[in-house]
């Protein structure tokens, strides 16, 4: 049984490899690469596009099922903590909230 970390590199990394050769990848073809079980590559999936690691790249309709399948891509940006302000930031906008908030108190 693998770790839980083990699990989001494989499925990151065949992910990655079906976008380096061209084409996004359908959750079979992420599931034979990273060599899980689609149940493992669906909840797998499912966690690295809610935490913006992974995203679906579009849908498309293919002969065995019946309605479209999405189709997954790498998140464009490669740290996702570039999203998140840094610390001096976040005290720069407590510092303007701070001063608004002591402005309208003393009105």
């Amino acid at each position: 049984m693998r770790k839980l970390g083990e699990l989001s590199k494989a499925l990151l990394d065949a992910v990655q490899s079906a976008w380096d050769e061209g084409e996004p990848a359908t959750l079979d073809e992420v599931m034979r690469r990273s060599v899980t079980s689609r149940t493992v590559a669906k909840t797998g999936l499912a966690f690295l596009t809610r935490t913006h690691r992974v995203r679906i790249h579009d849908m498309i309709r293919v002969p065995h099922a019946k309605r479209p399948v999405a189709r997954y891509a790498p998140e464009l940006r490669s740290d996702p903590s570039e999203a998140l302000p840094t610390n001096q930031e976040q005290g720069e906008a407590a510092q303007r909230l701070n001063d608004a908030l002591s402005l309208w108190v003393q009105r």
